[in-house]
């Protein structure tokens, strides 16, 4: 995987707002590279597929505990599995009291870099580097993680927002990991993949492509978001014709993520029966 997972939270049948500011701190910072994985712990984690079929999550994972209820060991065991599994390079849970259950023991036990109350998070020459509030929040201290090819991050709520609001800063910061020539290929494609997710509802198709259509080539590992990400700014500019390719392209890649070709095939179905795709 050798990308992020994210540890979805839920109460009462309901996600919680610390689960989506935690996708869109995925989203926005694209810390990790490489794909956006959500996990879902419950009696019922299907019942949280659609909350989560969102632009930006690669992959949701369903686990079944069998309770309703939330349970630390129950959620430090899938996830142990599930790390040994897939190899995520960051882990990201909510700095809450759940989060607290699990987050520390699972980093323990694996032997992963760890911080938690985690307010910022950035990539620097592609090393993962948390801020997090010291002697009471009156200084923020910078961590890193050396010789750790696993981190688990607790972010503190209401710090990372489900939209940021500031995109024109976030793109900016992905351009520059995007250009810098010290950082490896992996990451530099992913920094453009996650700019042009942002700029998809706030740029032009202009944005998008200029960023990201190398990626949509066949044989790109990245190309089924990248298809997606062009294809919705294509239809956003009323370029139906050309949004339809791209969608098509992703329904008949069997190698596409099952949730991406799921949207593509509504995306395809909603474009033809707009009559706008000739």
């Amino acid at each position: 995987m050798t990308g992020t997972l994210l540890v979805v939270e839920h109460v009462h049948g309901q996600l919680t707002d610390i689960s989506r500011e935690l996708i869109g701190a995925a989203v926005s910072i694209g810390a990790a590279g490489g794909e956006v994985a959500a996990c879902v712990i419950g009696d019922r984690p299907e019942a949280f597929l659609d909350d989560l079929n969102l632009l930006g999550v690669d992959e949701v994972i369903a686990v079944s505990s069998g309770s309703s209820e939330f349970d630390a060991a129950t959620y430090e065991a899938a996830l142990r599995q599930l790390i040994l599994e897939r190899r995520p390079r960051l882990v990201l849970a909510g700095h809450t009291a759940n989060g607290m259950g699990f987050a520390p023991a699972l980093a323990a036990r694996i032997g992963a870099g760890f911080a938690s109350d985690v307010c910022a998070i950035a990539v620097e020459g592609g090393s993962i580097v948390a801020t997090r509030g010291s002697y009471a929040n009156r200084v923020n201290v910078e961590l890193e993680f050396p010789g750790k090819p696993v981190v688990v991050l607790m972010l503190r709520a209401a710090t990372f927002k489900a939209d940021r609001g500031d995109v024109a800063a976030a793109v900016t910061e992905l351009d520059a990991v995007a250009a810098d020539s010290a950082i490896p290929q992996g990451l530099r494609d992913m920094a453009r993949l996650r700019a042009a997710l942002l700029l998809v509802d706030t740029g032009s198709y202009a944005d998008v492509s200029s960023r990201i259509e190398a990626l949509a080539v066949d044989g790109n590992a990245l190309r089924h978001s990248a298809r997606e990400a062009l294809g919705l700014a294509a239809w956003k500019e009323g370029k139906a014709a050309d949004a339809l390719k791209l969608f098509d392209q992703i329904v008949e890649d069997q190698a596409a993520p099952q949730n991406i070709r799921q949207r593509a095939t509504l995306m395809s179905e909603l474009i033809r029966g707009s009559g706008n795709a000739s």
